[in-house]
């Protein structure tokens, strides 16, 4: 059995199944008006991934985190998938990392931007002579009370994080890149004025985020309320706030309804998030996870999500796509025409769709 990384035993948990027992009446809910069904091609790799967490598109190259292996990210050639490369040893020596967070976002053309155990760091790729080669571009080091927050993103002079195990009152830690100076930015935690037990402030705020730069917007979506939300970096108020299906049951589940009972779980929702100019993708579970987790074991690994829902930047529905099979992470070329996904059940292959769009 593969032994789990700190990264990967974080993810995870993040989903740990917990019993509690507010009445609440859930209000009403968004319709995509399209449903579509689609296929995988299944793209047999060579054996190299041992737990892909997330992955991005990037130019001409498909880029895989891995959570297992000695490298941490592995390169695959967009067009057929051929494998490019691998960068990034694990261990203590120089250029070397003990543990990268399984969210990592491109910045521009070239770029990435990962967290190790304490900095952000932005590296920047490139192919010369048929090999990879990376080149460090900027490092932030993060303080301590930021230490337990994931899903960084840069903009302008600020670190934003859209997910903390901390209790806060907002949707975001930020520092700012100069002074290091943090504070709390958007809209009140959901829930947070309803009689939440405090405790269940982190888990309610657990979220992905993804920003289109150009349009001064950023995307969030929740992992354990079917939740979207779009701001303006203008203004904290949210600009867009949409209720995808009934969470009836997690709402119980956190105001702590005593009629309840213990026998119900959370249901998990969003998983992953990524974004073009023109549209929003996110993964979809929309079910508990109760029975992947038995007393006294590690949490078993899989596949979360057999969904992926699409919105327009203005919060217009466009889209629910019914996944053949389920994955764990994705992404979406620029051109809004192909996906690209990983499983951690089937490691040994790429999943690769068409976006039926018409």
């Amino acid at each position: 059995m593969k032994t789990l990384s700190f990264a990967l035993i974080y993810l995870i948990f993040n989903t740990l199944i917990f019993h509690a027992c507010s009445r609440h009446e859930e209000m009403s809910h968004t319709d995509f008006p399209i449903e579509k069904n689609i296929l995988f091609e299944e793209h047999k790799i060579s054996a190299l991934l041992g737990t892909p967490m997330d992955m991005v598109i990037m130019n001409d190259y498909v880029i895989v985190l891995d959570g297992t292996t000695d490298m941490f990210f592995h390169i695959f050639s967009k067009d057929n998938f051929n494998y490019s490369g691998s960068i990034i040893r694990k261990g203590g020596g120089p250029n070397e990392e003990y543990v990268i967070f399984p969210y990592f976002k491109k910045i521009g053309k070239n770029m990435i931007l990962y967290q190790s155990a304490d900095n952000l760091k932005i590296i920047e790729i490139n192919r010369s002579n048929d090999f990879l080669d990376i080149a460090p571009n900027k490092r932030y080091h993060l303080p301590t009370s930021s230490l337990s927050d994931v899903d960084f993103f840069l903009i302008n002079d600020q670190i934003f994080s859209s997910s903390s195990q901390r209790i806060s009152s907002k949707d975001y830690s930020v520092i700012n890149k100069e002074t290091g100076d943090s504070f709390e930015w958007g809209g009140s935690v959901p829930l947070l004025n309803e009689r939440v037990d405090p405790q269940f402030i982190p888990m309610i705020n657990q979220k992905l985020t993804t920003v289109n730069i150009e349009k001064n917007l950023i995307a969030s979506v929740y992992n354990m309320l079917p939740l979207l939300r779009i701001y303006s970096l203008d203004n904290e108020i949210p600009l867009i706030e949409l209720k995808m299906a009934d969470a009836t049951i997690n709402r119980q589940i956190f105001l702590k309804d005593l009629d309840l009972g213990g026998s119900k779980q959370p249901i998990n929702y969003y998983h992953r998030i990524k974004s073009t100019d023109e549209y929003i993708y996110a993964l979809y579970g929309g079910f508990s996870v109760s029975e992947y987790f038995k007393e006294g074991e590690m949490p078993h690994v899989f596949d979360f999500s057999k969904e992926i829902h699409i919105w327009e930047w203005d919060g217009t529905p466009v889209m629910k796509l019914k996944l053949d099979r389920p994955v764990f992470s994705f992404d979406v070329t620029h051109d809004n025409k192909k996906i690209i996904a990983t499983s951690v059940v089937d490691v040994e292959k790429l999943f690769v769709t068409e976006i039926p769009w018409q």
